[in-house]
């Protein structure tokens, strides 16, 4: 196993050393300095500062853009649909492929692209590697994707004989053939038959679901797994109910479900959700971002809880869950692994420290999130000072067309009208505050003005108006 990490290691840093030389001798052919510590990097700014971020990188190419990138390092040109596609999942890819054409990447970003690739692939959560003395279903698909993609690389330095040729064509058949369905977490029938009993039971597992691969069922009143949730959340929207129980995920946290790491952490301040609000955030808790006397440090009451609410980017509450401690990653992650399937999970998802969310939760349950993008809001992904974001640009919605007119911010509406009742909540006991608090969110979401109400007065008001209005204004 560290021979093994050695060589990744290794690897990474090869493919590095030929990105950067590549770039250089590219500015030069340009015209360009070639030096690069005194230039802008132009389209591969966003790209290397990913590559030297505190998060992941795995987040670079997002699971639909898998299919993309593996046509392309097999050699294949990129169709407008393609270039859609990672523009869609994978900007920072695409800004590169426009750069040089779009058609295909230069020859100097393959390797790293290619590592790249294989890093998303086996973030995801596969199963199988290795196992009763022969390679698992995951392993048999990158084997001739791996060959194909060094032949092409030979090919690309001198030309190919007839039996590499040969081989070439081969790799690439069996590789196209084997890895949509690791891409997917959905193996081809032919997949599924070589697979060991331990394999599919757990990647079923993985997947939500039980031993026969069925949907797990919402778990019955009164069951112990819904004891906490039962007494501190409220979720009655059809599909939110609760499927299962929250592990102990002994590697990562303590028995009392803190990290043992530097998980929850406020992007990388060094200091942790809970500790960085309540120095930082004035009003959020009794006390919070003010000081007693001068010099003096702020500090979190010591019977400071608040709630972690849901909504809709149209500002409309899914539900909540009191926190009985400081506010991380956890509180989020419970709600989203106990209670929505896989598939119900949102495409998108907007939190203020998104960044260490996803970390958290691709180390604990990465088949589950894996085709979630975790993006950071405008409101706090802009901001400067002690809040600012050093995590890599793929984390901000500014980088996905589709989320240009998505207010990725609704939470904070729904902040601000709680704020109006922070003392009420403050002073109340923990059960009157779970009586208060579905009755605050209920009337909000009842009053909620919908965002199709003046179309409606226009509609409602168009059946009694004359024939010659409704063809002056509607054209018809």
């Amino acid at each position: 196993m560290l021979i093994e990490q050695r060589t990744m290691v290794r690897d990474r840093n090869t493919a590095i050393l030929e990105l950067l030389r590549g770039i250089q001798g590219d500015f030069e052919r340009r015209g360009m300095n070639g030096n690069l510590w005194e230039s802008w990097m132009s389209e591969w700014t966003e790209l290397l500062y990913c590559l030297g971020a505190h998060d992941s990188d795995e987040d670079l190419i997002g699971g639909e853009g898998l299919r993309v990138v593996r046509k392309l390092l097999l050699g294949s040109e990129a169709t407008l649909e393609d270039r859609r596609q990672l523009g869609r999942s994978a900007p920072i890819l695409r800004r590169i492929l426009d750069a040089y054409g779009g058609l295909t990447f230069p020859e100097f970003f393959m390797q790293t692209l290619h590592l790249l690739y294989l890093l998303t692939l086996l973030a995801r959560g596969l199963t199988g590697f290795e196992g009763e003395g022969r390679l698992g279903w995951a392993a048999d698909a990158i084997r001739p994707f791996d060959q194909a993609v060094w032949l092409l690389a030979d090919a690309r330095a001198r030309p190919l004989g007839i039996d590499e040729r040969r081989r070439l064509e081969q790799a690439r058949a069996l590789a196209n053939e084997l890895l949509p369905g690791v891409e997917s977490l959905a193996p081809s029938p032919q997949q599924w038959a070589v697979m060991s009993e331990r394999q599919k039971a757990l990647l079923w597992e993985r997947l939500g679901r039980n031993e026969e691969g069925v949907s797990l069922h919402p778990l019955p009143i009164g069951h112990s797994f819904r004891a906490e949730q039962d007494a501190l959340a409220r979720y009655d929207f059809p599909g939110w109910e609760q499927y299962r129980g929250l592990p102990h995920f002994s590697d990562f946290e303590h028995p009392d479900g803190r990290s043992k790491g530097s998980e929850e952490f406020k992007c990388a301040s060094g200091k942790t959700v809970g500790e960085w609000d309540s120095e930082n955030v004035p009003g959020l808790v009794k006390g919070g971002g003010k000081a007693g006397k001068k010099g003096a440090i702020s500090k979190r009451p010591n019977r400071s809880r608040g709630a972690f609410l849901f909504c809709c980017p149209h500002r409309l509450i899914y539900g909540y869950n009191v926190m009985l401690r400081g506010e991380s990653p956890r509180d989020p992650f419970a709600i989203l692994y106990t209670r929505l399937r896989r598939e119900d999970l949102p495409r998108v998802l907007c939190y203020d420290n998104a960044c260490a969310l996803r970390n958290y939760c691709m180390r604990r349950a990465p088949a589950h999130f894996s085709d979630v993008r975790f993006v950071v809001d405008r409101f706090h992904y802009a901001k400067a000072g002690a809040e600012v974001h050093k995590c890599g640009p793929s984390n901000s919605v500014d980088l996905y067309e589709s989320l240009n007119w998505v207010n990725t911010s609704a939470v904070e509406s729904v902040n601000s009208f709680l704020k109006g009742f922070r003392s009420l909540g403050w002073y109340s006991s923990l059960e009157s505050f779970m009586v208060i608090l579905p009755l605050l969110l209920g009337g909000y979401n009842a009053a909620l003005r919908r965002v199709d109400d003046a179309k409606l007065c226009v509609a409602i008001a168009a059946t009694c108006w004359t024939v010659g209005m409704r063809l002056a204004l509607l054209r018809r």
